[in-house]
């Protein structure tokens, strides 16, 4: 299964694609070369490409699926792009497609539902030359970034090309220690006194 992956990556590398960067909005450039891409893989091989904003960008549906998301990153500037929806992360530790989108709900079955044998895929191809590319996998990422703002984590692409050499459990340990760790984050500047300001209906020392 995984050769269908690199053989996508040979495919880009003789095949680069042309990226634009034509719209103010970085956003709209950044869907829009998604859809480049998934456009060029389309004429090789066989894969599903689900609606728009599905937690992952296509599925290759071989016996047992591969969900993959496409990033394209600047890989020459040192920083941390938003790596995985919660769903995505979902999926490669616990298999399951449709998990729910309420926080409480999601935890709970993660908790009682984490399996090994599933994982969840990315293919990067770097926007200033799109003949480097590569891919890995969730639990193949070596350093995982946690942040608050930008649920479940970050990940410098440039800094993991090569496979982490953690076990299977060990990387479910790995990615779950820098999920909480973003979640402390978030707590941490949670406005608590503000809050209670609003809730004991205190705005002003005066009333």
């Amino acid at each position: 299964m995984i050769r269908y992956l690199q053989d996508m990556v040979d495919f880009l590398q003789e095949n680069p694609v042309r990226l634009i960067n034509d719209n103010d909005d970085g956003r709209i450039n950044s869907a829009t070369n998604e859809n480049i891409v998934l456009d060029k893989l389309s004429t090789k091989f066989d894969i599903n490409i689900p609606q728009a904003r599905c937690w992952y960008d296509f599925v290759m549906p071989l016996q047992n699926k591969l969900f993959v998301n496409v990033k394209i990153s600047d890989l020459s500037n040192n920083s941390a792009d938003n790596c995985s929806s919660k769903l995505g992360m979902g999926y490669a530790l616990c298999g399951i497609e449709n998990l729910p989108i309420h926080w409480e709900k999601f935890h709970q079955i993660l908790a009682n539902e984490l399996k090994i044998g599933y994982d969840y895929y990315f293919l990067v191809v770097n926007k200033n030359n799109t003949s480097d590319c590569f891919w890995t996998s969730l639990k193949r990422i070596k350093t995982l970034t946690s942040n608050g703002n930008n649920l479940p984590f970050q990940c410098d692409w440039s800094q993991n090309r090569d496979f982490s050499s953690r076990s299977e459990i060990e990387a479910i340990r790995y990615i779950l220690k820098t999920y909480i760790e973003s979640w402390d984050k978030k707590a941490k500047g949670y406005p608590f006194i503000l809050k209670e300001m609003l809730v004991n209906n205190k705005i002003f020392d005066s009333e």
